[in-house]
């Protein structure tokens, strides 16, 4: 059994994002970890300080407290106003579905935070060693709400104006 430090823990991991603009209110981002090989993110076997490993967190943005106080969203998006929706599928090495469900992100006071915590449980709730489990890819979607342009804002009120008017005639 590999016995690692918390550095050397997870294979090599890449995270990919792209950004896609869906309207002049929201943009979709595609969040992708996986390993460099397609492998399980942790080899079986692997102890951390002599102990199994019983949790994995895949993270982005401002989780747990990590991240600078200023940073209140992971886009860096000036007109970013809050999540729309988000869902996250973690996958096995062979591309099978592990799990799936809208429990990625969240919004906070101040701004946004996505992550997952993975812990391998007993039916008697112990806690398990997780690197008996195949997870090697995370895939998460955001859909977030801008803030409107003023150019969008004035438009939207002179709309308003016009359909109040139309009714009053």
């Amino acid at each position: 059994m590999p016995n690692v430090t918390d550095t050397d823990l997870v294979r090599n991991v890449l995270v990919d994002v792209s950004i896609t603009e869906l309207s002049g209110t929201q943009r979709r981002v595609d969040i992708v970890w996986r390993t460099d090989t397609g492998q399980s993110f942790i080899a079986p076997g692997t102890v951390l300080n002599g102990q199994p490993i019983t949790r994995m967190t895949v993270a982005f943005g401002d989780v747990f407290g990590l991240a600078d106080p200023s940073f209140n969203n992971p886009f860096g998006d000036p007109l970013y106003a809050g999540i729309e929706s988000s869902v996250g599928t973690l996958f096995d090495s062979t591309g099978g579905v592990v799990l799936s469900g809208e429990f990625f992100t969240a919004d906070v006071p101040g701004g946004w935070r996505g992550g997952v915590l993975f812990t391998f449980r007993s039916s008697a709730g112990d806690e398990l060693d997780i690197t008996t489990r195949d997870y090697a890819r995370y895939e998460a979607t955001v859909i977030y709400n801008l803030i409107p342009t003023p150019g969008t804002g004035t438009l939207l009120l002179a709309g308003g104006l016009l359909a109040a008017r139309r009714r009053r005639a």
